[in-house]
């Protein structure tokens, strides 16, 4: 099973998680699970993209992670963080 994490700014962007599902059935028969990163279950605050991403990477292992608007210094990190390379 591929687990994936979505993280977001707020928690408004939970309403993603039915489209990402979506999209996977549409892309892969593989089984998955899609996570959405809930910013207020991080046990200490995050101040931004990096330490958000550390925070989710924490509580919600995964094997892909997606930021909608992630930046592209950070996609090489993200990708190595979870052993997935593009």
């Amino acid at each position: 099973m591929v687990r994936t994490t979505l993280v977001t700014d707020g928690t408004s962007d939970v309403v993603l998680v039915p489209v990402l599902e979506w999209l996977m059935r549409q892309l892969t028969p593989e089984e998955f699970e899609i996570r959405w990163a809930d910013p207020r279950a991080f046990p200490e605050p995050t101040h931004n993209l990096a330490e958000k991403l550390a925070a989710a990477f924490r509580e919600y292992p995964c094997q892909l992670v997606d930021q909608a608007d992630v930046q592209p210094k950070f996609a090489d990190w993200v990708c190595e963080g979870c052993g997935v390379w593009r």
